[in-house]
């Protein structure tokens, strides 16, 4: 191992800590490949703007496009969601859109209340539920608190307890 890769990994108290960040994670690769931030994005088809603001925190994990994560697992030859946080993976695998409108039946309300209630505007509620647009990880936190003890098939991860925002959240898989 070389003397910077020790000092890199050194920043971090333990392994674990370098695996909770998708920044430490990228950096991490980075470094040990020694691939500058232009050849990287050459390389994945992205641009070097996106590969400096994901390796430097300058936009939040969950804005980043799970397309561009995945790319840099292939490039780097890791699993597919290594670079994913857990709210990625519940995005990239489950149905959202049918998980949003399985939680407003059972609430036996139209859409209009069900969005009030999780203080979405509806136009945005209902783009959510009809799967055109991604339901932010901000409100599927609002709604993870609302039915965690009465859904079924939400669960925390038992060892974190919902350690952040949803990064550890995962769905059981379900039937509709």
């Amino acid at each position: 191992m070389s003397r910077s890769n020790k000092v890199f990994e050194g920043m971090f108290a333990n392994q674990d800590d370098m695996k909770q960040s998708i920044s430490a994670r990228l950096r991490y690769y980075m470094q040990k490949e020694k691939i500058s931030q232009p050849k990287l994005a050459k390389a994945i088809g992205c641009s070097r703007d996106t590969i400096f603001s994901y390796m430097n925190n300058k936009i939040s994990e969950s804005r980043m496009d799970i397309n561009v994560l995945k790319k840099l697992a292939q490039f780097f030859g890791v699993g597919q969601y290594y670079f994913c946080n857990d709210y990625h993976i519940f995005v990239d695998t489950e149905n959202v859109a049918e998980i949003l409108k399985e939680l407003r039946k059972k609430e036996r309300v139209p859409q209009r209340v069900f969005a009030d209630m999780l203080g979405i505007p509806l136009a945005s509620y209902k783009t959510y539920e009809q799967g055109k647009i991604k339901l932010p990880e901000r409100h599927w936190e609002k709604i993870y608190y609302l039915y965690k003890e009465s859904v079924d098939y939400l669960k925390i991860d038992e060892m974190d307890k919902f350690r952040s925002i949803c990064s550890n959240l995962n769905m059981r898989k379900h039937k509709f």
